[in-house]
């Protein structure tokens, strides 16, 4: 159950599993079966340079934001 938790169907498809001392499971897949980045295939990758700006507060528009 813990495995499917974090999204393994088979033992087969774990690295390593540890079990904390909290009682959560840590897992690493093997490399082969990890998804690939935005890195391993070369993508181009963009920078935002902007931070989020509220428009919309509790149903009413922020008009200083627009």
């Amino acid at each position: 159950m813990m495995l499917r938790n974090k999204d393994v169907f088979s033992p087969e498809e774990v690295e390593f599993a540890i079990l904390e001392p909290d009682g959560q499971l840590s897992v690493l897949k093997k490399e082969e079966l990890l998804p690939a980045t935005k890195k391993d295939i070369k993508a181009t990758v963009t920078t935002i340079h902007s931070i989020p700006t509220e428009l919309i507060v509790d149903g009413k528009i922020v008009e200083k934001n627009k």
